[in-house]
């Protein structure tokens, strides 16, 4: 039986909307899988104001990076497509332009970095000499200018004699300080928007914390506008604003983030918040049964039900859930946000 349409609540165009230096509109983006094209990512909206951090939270396999790769406009570069709606960077639609118009875009205006530092920076040549050429091909500065960016960035995000260090090779700097050299290449051309996808994940709690910690001051310091891409709710309120909450390549979830932790209104937040750790200990973690379905294998209706607590048998497998808006800022995608009162968490 094919699954039916809830009412659809149209999103109020704010003005925080419509003067936001990023925003994402109905995207849909497809790749070849089984002798054809299917969604990964399916109408995904969502918006960042300027100097404003949004998180983009889930599961692994929920759509997050693939969002950010059409951000970037990779999607081509990586196999897939853009197949509906659209991008928008500083009121441009971004979403069809070519490589050559993308030139003066990633990179000077739009940069990103990744989870894994180690495996994207190249072991052949020094850290200063990869900042610097990436300076020289955006900001078309001399080899002396481009070298001094190099270093006064690396001393930027707190790497302990910068000029000495900026002459070492990857392999001699940790995890924390490759993430470090990582975040200068991504900020040597100034940027206004920064796509950090899971840039902690791979470090241990205490450098994580301090990543955190200078990704803030940066922040502060260059006006930066900064989607931040997780899939742990705890350490996205440490730097967000608010959070866009992504399953089954679809979002569930915006709000601002004192809102999705002191009254959620999707069952999946719920569900993220109780696997956050407690103070103190003490409280059992509970961990979300099952995991996120594979592109192929989306089940009908909401695709949240087949693990949801507050399943209702008779609608959710069968009614596709629109967004449903509580005010101007929050929204949530469930068939039964309306009536569920679901347990935050006070931070």
């Amino acid at each position: 039986m094919p699954s039916t349409v809830a009412r659809v609540s149209p999103s109020p165009l704010t003005r925080a909307q419509s003067d936001a230096l990023l925003s994402v509109e109905d995207l849909c983006v497809a790749f070849p899988m089984q002798r054809d094209w299917i969604n990964v990512v399916e109408d995904v909206s969502f918006h960042v104001n300027r100097g404003e951090t949004l998180g983009l939270v889930g599961e692994s396999g929920s759509g997050k990076t693939v969002t950010s790769m059409a951000v970037m406009g990779l999607v081509p570069a990586v196999g897939g497509r853009i197949t509906g709606g659209r991008v928008r960077f500083d009121g441009r639609d971004t979403t069809n332009l070519d490589e050559r118009a993308w030139l003066g875009i990633r990179g000077r205006r739009i940069a990103m970095i990744f989870q894994q530092p180690t495996r994207s920076l190249d072991p052949a040549f020094t850290v200063g000499d990869q900042i610097a050429e990436t300076v020289r091909a955006h900001l078309k500065l001399s080899r002396r200018e481009a070298w001094d960016r190099a270093v006064s960035f690396l001393d930027r995000v707190r790497i302990p004699i910068a000029a000495k260090r900026a002459h070492d090779y990857p392999h001699t700097f940790s995890g924390g300080m490759c993430q470090r050299v990582m975040i200068a290449m991504a900020l040597a051309c100034e940027p206004e928007l920064l796509v950090a996808d899971e840039p902690t994940t791979a470090l241990d709690v205490t450098v994580q914390s301090k990543v955190i910690e200078l990704l803030q001051e940066l922040r502060r310091e260059m006006n930066l506008t900064i989607v931040y891409i997780s899939h742990d709710l705890g350490v996205v309120a440490e730097i967000c604003d608010r959070v866009a909450v992504m399953y089954g390549g679809q979002v569930v979830e915006v709000a601002p983030i004192h809102d999705i932790f002191e009254r959620p209104r999707h069952p999946y937040t719920q569900g993220l918040l109780d696997s956050i750790p407690k103070p103190g200990g003490g409280k059992r973690l509970l961990a979300i049964p099952g995991q996120v379905p594979a592109p192929t294998q989306l089940p009908s209706g909401c695709r949240f039900h087949p693990r949801c607590t507050f399943v209702d048998s008779g609608v959710c497998p069968t009614t596709q859930p629109a967004m449903v808006d509580f005010g101007t800022s929050h929204r949530a995608r469930c068939l039964r946000a309306e009536e569920l009162d679901l347990p935050g968490i006070r931070r």
